[in-house]
């Protein structure tokens, strides 16, 4: 694994010791390896990689079978003790990218942002955002750094916003009224606006106020916006399934439902689709996920 690269190859850097005591003779190869059907023997191997003293194991089953609606708290090193997946094979942006997370403090109402969001547009791909650990685009994270946080993280059941008009043009079983798309541009317009003037002060956002955005949103948007993760059978479909909703229903996409970002109309399930003003429109065909195509739709679906 990437760690045992860093820990116990000695022409690799090392990070501190202290954030994470190991086990380099551990890892032994096609020991640490699994798939998809037969990953169980991981769960000890991860456990013996990271010292038994580490409760690894235990921590990893509470955050597993903790109930829904009050999932067991992250520390900071739980952020490294993870599985990594090796896909053995060439992934699809067409086809292979199931939801693309934002992180809020970052990328709300930042061009970046923008530019995000009209790339999802043009591939169909659900996008949510996330507050996470709410540090902002100038600080972000540095990867070894996160055993040294303090304090806990993860309790929130529902951590994931989807982007509501994102959320239609996926096909999602959700509905998406027009206060839920005015709510998400009247909280967009206003961070960005913020954003300028930080900038033009040479300030930066203090996390408090990423937080104070964050739970406004909430209230004014519809519960089936806000998802919890995806559990083990929450639902039927794992493979299209995004997570449950605050309504405690399942949030899929569904093929048939996806529609162009130009004009939205009613589908046969309920999914109610409204014309979203002042956002311009295409003509709802696939495009490439070139810089330039993706730069293109950006100027005109959100104009500086």
């Amino acid at each position: 694994p990437g760690s045992w690269i860093f820990m116990c190859n000695a022409t690799s850097g090392t990070p501190p010791w202290f954030h994470y005591p190991h086990d380099c003779s551990a890892y032994n190869g096609r020991r640490g390896l699994g798939t998809m059907a037969a990953f169980e023997h991981l769960w000890l191997q991860n456990e013996a990689w990271w010292l038994r003293n580490s409760s690894t194991l235990p921590r990893s089953l509470a955050r597993l079978l903790s109930p829904f609606d009050a999932p067991s708290a992250l520390m900071g090193i739980d952020f490294v003790r993870y599985f990594e997946a090796m896909p053995a094979a060439t992934l699809s942006f067409e086809t292979d990218i199931k939801l693309v997370i934002a992180d809020f403090s970052a990328l709300w109402g930042e061009a970046v942002g923008q530019l995000l969001r009209a790339w999802c547009s043009t591939q169909r791909w659900p996008l949510a955002w996330a507050l996470g650990l709410n540090r902002g685009r100038s600080h972000g994270v540095a990867f070894w750094d996160a055993g040294g946080f303090k304090g806990t993280f993860g309790t929130d059941p529902f951590p994931r916003f989807l982007d509501p008009e994102l959320a239609v043009t996926a096909g999602i079983n959700i509905t998406v009224s027009q206060f839920d798309l005015s709510a998400f541009d009247a909280s967009w317009e206003s961070a960005a606006a913020s954003r300028i003037v930080a900038l033009q002060q040479n300030k930066s956002f203090d996390p408090k106020e990423w937080s104070r955005r964050w739970s406004q949103l909430r209230p004014n948007t519809s519960e089936s916006l806000w998802l919890g993760l995806l559990r083990p059978r929450a639902c039927a479909d794992t493979e299209r399934c995004l997570g449950v909703t605050r309504k405690r229903n399942c949030a899929c996409v569904v093929p048939s439902l996806r529609k162009t970002p130009d004009g939205l109309h009613d589908t046969p399930d309920g999914l109610h689709s409204i014309p979203h003003g002042g956002h311009g429109a295409t003509d709802g065909r696939e495009t490439t996920s070139s810089t330039s195509a993706v730069e293109q739709v950006a100027q005109e679906r959100y104009p500086a």
